[in-house]
């Protein structure tokens, strides 16, 4: 029972697979957790068809539908029967006479029965105990199984039946529980007497064709030669139960490392990295419940679609409802519509406008995908140190779709982000060509939600808060399954080890011109030295603020992902620090929570430090979380310093 819950992670030599995990781990990937990714399989081959698996997964989940229905309903038989055999057993007792017997009950069944014990209480047919049909010593039998507490055994192999009631393994169990119960029984009957013949003829006796009573332990007649042949059986002397003793731990613990052990760097992901730093690989196509299909794109190790969704039901065939009036689409309900209410000009090139309820419902994209959340969305512009530069990469090139000029727009990831446009909550239609506008899955407020922009004049990936009523366009993000992440994870470590860090020690000052925080509070310089040794990052910064003194900070973070807790007053605040995968760049996480009248108020603030340019440029990005009744504006929660080595 206890095996199965239990895992030993054994390392199995695997040369390749380490070298493919290592190639994409210099891609600055994230670590990854449960939360960011649904347990759905992940498969990387050429020309894989999803139609094919979709139909297997679909048949899978109704074929472990009818086994669950199976097993509930004999769970549920089951516990039926024991209930009722309990039942049975206690209006028994409280309908029979009792007397008293050797300090336990005796009851007195007007039945004909077998002799039988239930916890501190003996059962027996009222007219054989009146009529001394019953010996002494089966009595004394009975009182064995009380003394020795057989009852709790048999009522916890009949619950683990009812559990496990599928194995029929535990049949046997149940059996060779209630044989041993009467060897020990009899061996109690026994050992203060010599006369075993004596006690052996009057089990021969009482042989009888009487019923016996489910979950009791009792007289049973079937067994009475297998008793008979223990009864004269000599004991083994001390040698032989040690011989048994040491057969039955050696083979639980050959059973222990066969069903326990699992390798602990198994990939079943295929990652290569190409020239510039991301993956590129088209690994299949994937067909939506409409059955429209789209490419798909594998960057680092996330699978991304490569055309915008255009499904018009949701995974489970239901309908989403088609708004084309611009009252009816200003409602809080879930809509979609195609730009300029136009199907046939703008389906297939730009995809469907999807409002935040239909996106929150998640049942948008198909089965085994997800519209992606924010620290995903990370994950996929963190392969470069600045938005300047992830923004052309994801863009496609040309003009066909993107109005001249498209900046920056190389398209090398395979993303083919398009300017499908966006619909307004009011209902209007704007910057088709110009802007591609999408959703995340998470929310700022309850009318404010989440997504990222591209536009034709922007090379930047840049952070949104659309109302929630507006129609953006969605790209679906590949589920990875638990184990996927957990190898994943398993890796962690193991590669940080083999990597040497950045040094980031030097003096950094502050470049305004591509600082947007600079401006935003009149920041006239900031000089920042950092020292670094080991996994220990030392921070001095001096702020030269107009008409106030210098500000000064200094700070010392261990990057080994550990959470420190400081607490003043009503104040908690957490920090923690780490290393990217690569060592390239780190991240420090500050969160501050504070009572205020009762209510709890957090602020969360995520510094990323990266170095660019061969060392000589440092960029810094502040993604703060503000608590729900902030008054500063969301767009103010997002921005990037960037440093020149002096």
């Amino acid at each position: 029972m206890v095996i199965p819950f239990i895992s030993i992670p054994i390392n199995i030599p695997n040369n390749e697979v380490q070298k493919n995990i290592i190639t994409a781990f210099n891609t600055s990937i994230p670590s990854f957790s449960p939360q960011q990714y649904h347990a759905t399989s992940i498969t990387n081959q050429p020309n894989f068809k999803f139609e094919s698996l979709s139909e297997e997964i679909s048949l899978g989940i109704s074929f472990l539908k009818i086994l669950l229905i199976l097993y509930v309903s004999g769970v549920i038989l089951l516990l039926f029967r024991f209930f009722r055999n309990i039942f049975l057993i206690t209006h028994s007792k409280l309908c029979s006479e009792k007397i008293n017997y050797a300090g336990n009950k005796l009851v007195l069944i007007d039945n004909q029965i077998n002799p039988f014990c239930f916890f501190n209480t003996i059962f027996v047919g009222k007219q054989d105990y009146l009529n001394n049909k019953i010996a002494k010593e089966l009595l004394i039998h009975e009182l064995e199984h009380i003394r020795q507490s057989h009852s709790i055994d048999i009522l916890f192999i009949e619950l683990i039946q009812i559990i496990y009631w599928f194995n029929p393994i535990l049949i046997l169990y149940n059996k060779a529980i209630r044989v041993n119960h009467e060897y020990l029984a009899d061996n109690g009957v026994i050992q203060d007497s010599t006369d075993i013949k004596c006690y052996a003829d009057k089990l021969i006796n009482f042989i009888s064709c009487k019923r016996n009573i489910p979950l009791t332990s009792g007289f049973n007649p079937s067994l009475t030669r297998k008793r008979l042949i223990m009864l004269t059986k000599s004991k083994p002397n001390k040698i032989d139960n040690g011989v048994r003793i040491f057969l039955t731990l050696s083979l639980v613990a050959v059973f222990f490392l066969i069903l326990s052990c699992i390798p602990s760097n198994s990939q079943p992901l295929t990652i290569v990295k190409n020239p510039g730093g991301f993956t590129g690989i088209q690994s299949h196509t994937l067909k939506d419940i409409d059955g429209n299909e789209y490419k798909t794109i594998t960057i680092g190790t996330q699978v991304w679609m490569a055309e915008n969704l255009k499904t018009t039901k949701y995974n489970d065939g239901t309908d989403i409802p088609l708004v084309t009036d611009d009252k009816q689409w200003q409602k809080y309900e879930p809509a979609f519509c195609w730009y300029n209410n136009d199907e046939a000009e703008n389906k297939n090139k730009y995809g469907a406008l999807y409002n935040w309820y239909v996106v929150n419902t998640n049942k948008l994209c198909p089965n085994g995908w997800h519209v992606t959340s924010s620290d995903e969305l990370r994950s996929l512009v963190i392969f470069s140190a600045m938005d300047t530069i992830t923004g052309g990469k994801l863009k496609e090139t040309g003009t066909v779709h993107w109005r001249i000029p498209n900046k920056g727009a190389t398209n090398e990831t395979g993303f083919t982000a398009l300017p499908g446009g966006l619909r307004q909550y009011s209902g209007e239609f704007i910057y088709l060509g110009e802007q591609g506008t999408l959703w995340i899955s998470s929310e700022e407020n309850n009318y404010i939600g989440r997504g990222w922009i591209l536009t034709f004049d922007d090379s930047r990936v840049n952070p949104n808060w659309p109302s929630k009523r507006d129609g953006l366009s969605v790209r679906c993000l590949k589920n990875y399954s638990e184990e996927e992440i957990n190898v994943l994870n398993n890796q962690h470590k193991t590669i940080l080890d083999a990597q040497s860090p950045t040094n980031f020690s030097g003096k950094w000052k502050l470049n305004k011109k591509q600082s947007n925080l600079s401006e935003a509070i009149g920041l006239n310089s900031q000089t920042l030295i950092i020292k670094q040794e080991a996994n220990s990052i030392t921070l001095q910064s001096t702020f030269d603020i107009p008409d106030q003194k210098p500000l000064k900070r200094e700070s010392t973070y261990i990057l080994n992902g550990e959470e420190t807790i400081t607490k003043s007053g009503e104040k908690t605040q957490k920090v923690s620090a780490k290393w990217s995968l690569n060592k390239q760049s780190f991240t420090i996480t500050t969160t501050l929570v504070s009572q205020n009248k009762g209510a709890t108020r957090e602020l969360k603030r995520v510094e990323s430090y990266t170095l660019i340019d061969g060392g000589n440029t440092l960029v810094v990005k502040y993604d703060d979380t503000m608590p729900k009744d902030s008054i500063i504006p969301p767009e103010a929660n997002f921005f990037v310093m960037v440093y020149n080595k002096k």
